[in-house]
């Protein structure tokens, strides 16, 4: 049965704020009598506990789904006395959206709060990854929003046919340790192609004046996707967890996996661990990371009879030493490059009977694939699988040869020097 989530009452509170106030969403019974009140979509809270303050940003459409020049959607923002009471929005963006819901459409502004009550927000733009801020509680904002980078393909995607996105999700480092302040923006893209999306990291030090290039958290050298990121910052250490869907262990790319990155130096190098146990088909788009009592990912599945379940994992140092005791009993031992030849003998152990399919690909062209054995039967211990570059039509160059197996993978480098 699919669960539904009820949102936290601060935030029921402030749609019911909206409702009361001139700017209702049209999915009130205001609206719906009223057509001439304009839609709101997705709003999103954070909570500054040491100035008991509540911020709150959404998108507003001038009228949803309309075609119409005149009609933008355009972002909004407002702030609370513990939710008793909120400001008149305020406009963020200059750079305006469509109303259409696509790449086009200004989407997704997340609010979250610095160290000494610096209100930070990011959103999908048309022109790409922008970013506002408030140094004094939400008071004065910055004349226009920042162009941080572009969002290649745009925020709007598809995978399996199914709607997603990629929209950005931001936090700042609250900790006490080295990166205390640290702005971090995450999001996914088509940058590497559109049957390639890849999850990227930008930070900034400097409280948003300077950022870095965008960081590639999701690399595989097979070209598989990785999509809608979500991203928390642990208030103690300071570690970065970035929690995405993740497609890189089934050939096909059909089945579809949850993979969590962490990094304990500031985003800069990520340990990867995949969180759930079996695979399934892409068909929910719900993925959250939660720091209650631990960092905890949460995620809804179908099972093989298409019935939905919540799933929720916790993640502390006990339980990844069991993922790496888990890990090491799963892995294939093989060498990790070879030098082009005509033939190529792959020797490897493998600690399970598997079905193994390998192929070769090229690092920096998503579209070159060549599969060298489709479901080839491999038992426990010692196997070789031979490689006829000839024969697989391959030229001197460099490849990646992937190797799919027991909803895992491993790849080896083949170089030309």
């Amino acid at each position: 049965m699919l669960i539904l989530f009820l949102w936290k009452q601060q935030l029921a509170q402030f749609n019911a704020a909206l409702i009361e106030g001139d700017y209702a969403p049209a999915t009130s019974k205001l609206a719906v009598e009223d057509k001439n009140v304009k839609h709101k979509d997705a709003p999103r809270v954070c909570f500054d506990n040491s100035r008991k303050l509540w911020h709150a940003t959404w998108t507003q459409f001038d009228a949803y789904n309309s075609k119409q020049k005149k009609d933008v959607s355009v972002i909004y923002y407002s702030r609370s006395d513990e939710g008793k009471t909120w400001t008149s929005p305020k406009q963020l963006n200059m750079i305006n959206g469509d109303c259409l819901d696509g790449d086009s459409t200004v989407k997704g502004p997340m609010p979250v709060v610095g160290p000494n009550g610096e209100v930070y927000v990011s959103w999908a733009s048309p022109k790409g990854l922008a970013f506002q801020c408030s140094l004094d509680s939400g008071k004065t904002w910055l004349k226009e929003e920042k162009i941080i980078c572009p969002i290649k393909g745009g925020w709007a995607s598809k995978v399996n046919e199914i709607k997603t996105n990629g929209l950005p999700f931001i936090t700042c480092d609250m900790s006490k340790g080295e990166f205390r302040g640290r702005i971090y923006i995450c999001w996914s893209d088509e940058k590497n192609g559109v049957k390639n999306k890849d999850v990227f990291l930008v930070y900034s030090d400097d409280r948003g004046e300077h950022w870095t290039e965008p960081i590639l958290v999701s690399y595989r050298p097979n070209h598989k996707e990785q999509f809608k990121p979500c991203m928390k910052i642990d208030t103690l250490t300071g570690y970065v967890y970035i929690l995405y869907f993740d497609k890189q262990n089934d050939y096909e790319g059909k089945e579809t996996d949850i993979y969590l990155a962490l990094s304990r130096n500031g985003g800069l190098k990520f340990d990867y661990y995949k969180v759930n146990e079996h695979p399934f088909l892409f068909n929910s788009n719900f993925l959250e990371l939660s720091d209650n009592n631990g960092i905890r990912p949460r995620w809804v599945q179908a099972d093989a009879s298409k019935r939905f379940g919540l799933y929720e994992v916790l993640v502390n140092d006990s339980a990844i030493g069991h993922y790496y005791l888990r890990d090491e009993g799963e892995e294939m031992d093989v060498e990790r490059s070879f030098k082009f030849a005509g033939k190529i003998n792959l020797d490897f152990n493998i600690k399970h009977h598997a079905f193994i399919t390998a192929v070769i690909t090229k690092p920096l062209e998503p579209g070159f694939e060549k599969v060298i054995a489709k479901d080839k039967r491999v038992y426990e211990g010692k196997n070789s699988l031979l490689i006829d570059t000839k024969t697989a039509g391959l030229k001197k160059g460099n490849y990646v040869l992937t190797l799919y197996y027991n909803n895992r993978n491993t790849f080896v480098w083949i170089t030309e020097d």
